[in-house]
């Protein structure tokens, strides 16, 4: 038993997780502006968890359904803009609707707007 658990031990020595040292995507709210809704617009926000400016040129937020195996369906280019150490960047990604409190300010709004499913989707940052 013993050498079972130093072998696991070793094997698992060997695998690595990784995960972003950058920006990452803080929050993602769908469904804005609906009845019931938080608030009334979607939203994704992004947050610099590095110790030195981010700049977000080239980068975009791109959504597609949960259930999507097409390509993206809706995609945003970011602005030629830096995010500070430690700072957060918020983007509207739809219309404002009628349902909900308004977003604090936000840093871009998404043209074409982009409408996130309340339930379920995916949301990727790509450079």
């Amino acid at each position: 038993m013993k050498k079972i658990f130093t072998l696991l031990f070793l094997l698992s020595s060997f695998i690595s997780f990784s995960q972003s040292t950058t920006v990452v995507i803080s929050q993602v709210y769908g469904a804005g502006g609906n009845t019931g809704a938080v608030y009334n617009a979607d939203f994704v926000e992004l947050h610099n968890v590095s110790g030195s400016a981010y700049d977000l040129t080239g980068h975009s937020l791109q959504y597609a359904s949960a259930t999507s195996t097409a390509a993206w369906s809706g995609k945003f280019d970011l602005p030629a803009v830096s995010i500070p150490a430690g700072g957060y960047y918020l983007v509207q990604m739809s219309t404002i609707g009628a349902n909900g409190a308004a977003l604090p300010t936000v840093d871009a709004t998404a043209t074409p707007s982009i409408a996130m499913a309340s339930a379920s989707g995916k949301v990727a940052l790509v450079t």
